[in-house]
């Protein structure tokens, strides 16, 4: 049985995206705006778009693991060396994404049936978060990690941990996180979020 989450329209910083209907179907809850329709990597692109969460199928592995790997290799050198960053793309196989997909709660965010983000999570654990570059910075994955924080909210989970790469720990700041620890240089550091 897929579980369903209450979604809002998502859309860019900036933007005004009025005139949202829902739509709810029946595996997924669907984001519709009536304004005039653009292409899916459109500046605007919450114009005339579907946002879609719903929980990963196995057949999802590969597209998955790829946005993984060009998500890594194109925002993380921000906050790490190139050469650093192709190495933690590498740790994760397709098989390795498979075994994730059967250990682990994945959520997907989709975009006119494109797959522009997930996150997973695992007891009390944020164990991923990874946006499509093309989609960085526009909101898509400060919406999955709220839906991820409020599923884990009402399971009762008090406070979420996680480890956050450097590229990525002003993001989870900015959302309430706080780093526990110091950061050891090249190495994730270790950041949780009280719930209650």
């Amino acid at each position: 049985m897929r579980q369903l989450l209450k979604t809002r329209t998502m859309h860019r910083p900036g933007t005004n995206c009025r005139n949202a209907r829902t739509t709810r179907l029946a595996s997924r809850v669907v984001y519709e705006n009536s304004r005039t329709q653009r292409s899916l990597t459109g500046r605007k692109w919450c114009l005339g778009m579907k946002a879609t969460h719903r929980l990963a199928v196995p057949a999802d592995a590969k597209q998955l693991f790829e946005l993984r790997r060009k998500s890594i290799a194109a925002l993380t050198p921000k906050g790490m060396s190139v050469s650093q960053a192709e190495i933690w793309a590498a740790t994760l196989t397709l098989f390795g994404m498979e075994q994730k997909l059967r250990e682990m709660e994945i959520w997907v965010v989709e975009l006119n049936d494109t797959v522009v983000g997930w996150g997973a999570i695992r007891g009390d654990r944020l164990e991923g978060l990874y946006t499509d570059p093309e989609f960085a910075g526009r909101g898509v994955a400060t919406e999955l990690l709220g839906r991820l924080e409020a599923l884990m909210r009402e399971r009762g989970v008090p406070t979420i941990r996680a480890d956050a790469s450097s590229n990525a720990e002003e993001f989870y700041l900015r959302r309430g996180y706080e780093p526990v620890g110091l950061r050891q240089p090249e190495e994730t550091r270790a950041i949780i979020k009280r719930l209650t």
